[in-house]
């Protein structure tokens, strides 16, 4: 369980002190590269440490549906479905194998894919055992079509605001 664990995705140790989940990202490991930052969910440059991060086109969930972290076992395989609202699959640990559509797309460990509504997806492990990060969501906003037809990777604020996410919802 990455997001929660006292490592980062790059195996490095935490600063000490500081909950993973609660620290701000060190500035000089990473700055804005591709991913959700090109829509402004993270768009915070190096060196800007202490400034909040501002959207530049603010994108806002209406309804929040489902947020899971599972733990899946190498054999595990998900015959699919699909719904009227956006799902949000992210691979914490390990690969998988998912079917968005009629697309067959690998995801591998730090990589995010966006089913829009009405998109019928799967997923299977790929070599190794998953853990996955699903949130279910309503977004109605024309920003959300940067995501269609997309895989990408989380930049470090945003794994630890997924992260948040999902360690608040586990209070409940």
């Amino acid at each position: 369980m990455l997001l929660l664990q006292g490592q980062g995705a790059e195996g490095r140790p935490h600063r000490a002190g500081v909950p993973p989940l609660l620290r701000r990202p060190d500035p000089a490991a990473q700055g804005v590269g591709e991913g959700l930052a090109e829509v402004g969910i993270a768009a915070q440059a190096a060196g800007e440490a202490h400034r909040p991060l501002s959207p530049r086109r603010p994108v806002a969930v209406d309804r929040l549906y489902s947020v899971h972290y599972f733990e899946w076992p190498i054999s595990y395989a998900y015959s699919g479905e699909s719904h009227d609202f956006w799902e949000l699959l992210y691979v914490d640990k390990g690969a998988v194998e998912v079917t968005a559509g009629d697309r067959r797309l690998r995801l591998d460990q730090g990589q995010i894919i966006f089913h829009p509504p009405g998109e019928f997806h799967a997923f299977s492990a790929a070599g190794a055992a998953p853990d996955l990060v699903v949130v279910g969501f309503d977004c109605v906003n024309p920003a959300m079509a940067f995501f269609r037809n997309r895989i990408t990777s989380l930049l470090p604020e945003e794994r630890a605001l997924l992260g948040r996410v999902v360690a608040v919802i586990r209070r409940y």
